[in-house]
C-alpha cells in the first residue's frame, strides 16, 4: 500500500453550506502537496493517522498487523514501534501534552457486530506501555470509526 500525506487545505473534515461563504473559503484554500509518502510494508491498511511533534502517529488495521503504534519521521519512515493487544482499531489522536490515544472501536460486518466491549488505548508522551480501558456501549455493539477528544483531552 502506498500512502501519500498531504498538506495545505487540499481535504476538509466539514463542508461549508454552498453560497458566497463556501466559495470564499474554496478561494483562499491552498492546493495540497504532498509532505512524504509511507512506503513501509508493515502499514497496508492505515485506519488512523496523527501528525505529533516532527512525525506521525499511525495504526494499521490490517490482518496480523493492528498490534503497534508506528511513530514516523517528517519523511514518512517508521523510527519506532510500540506493540499493544487489538481487536479492530479505527482512529488515534493526540492531546495537548502528547499523550495517543488509539480507539479499538470497530466491530465490522466481518467481526458480526459480536464485541462485547471496546477499547481504548493510552500512550503517554515519553512511555513505551500504553494503558488499556475498556467499555461498552450502553444500547449494545457499533461499529464506530472515530475517536474525538474534548477540549480538556478527555476522550468522547
Amino acid at each position: 500500500m502506498l500512502v501519500t500525506v498531504v498538506g495545505g487545505l487540499g481535504v476538509a473534515a466539514w463542508a461549508p453550506a454552498p453560497g458566497a461563504a463556501a466559495a470564499r473559503v474554496a478561494a483562499k484554500a491552498a492546493p495540497a502537496k504532498t509532505v512524504c509518502t509511507i512506503t513501509d510494508e508493515r502499514l497496508t491498511a492505515i485506519s488512523g493517522m496523527v501528525a505529533s511533534g516532527s512525525g506521525y502517529v499511525v495504526v494499521n488495521d490490517a490482518s496480523g498487523r493492528h498490534d503497534e503504534f508506528f511513530f514516523l519521521d517528517s519523511k514518512c519512515k517508521v523510527k519506532k514501534a510500540i506493540g499493544y493487544s487489538s481487536r479492530d482499531p479505527e482512529d488515534v489522536t493526540q492531546t495537548a501534552d502528547g499523550t495517543i490515544w488509539v480507539a479499538d472501536i470497530g466491530d465490522s460486518p466481518a467481526n458480526s457486530e459480536r464485541r462485547s466491549t471496546v477499547a481504548l488505548w493510552k500512550l503517554r508522551k515519553g512511555a513505551d506501555d500504553p494503558t488499556l480501558y475498556r467499555m461498552t456501549y450502553p444500547d449494545g455493539p457499533h461499529d464506530a470509526g472515530a475517536l474525538l477528544l474534548a477540549g480538556d483531552g478527555t476522550p468522547i
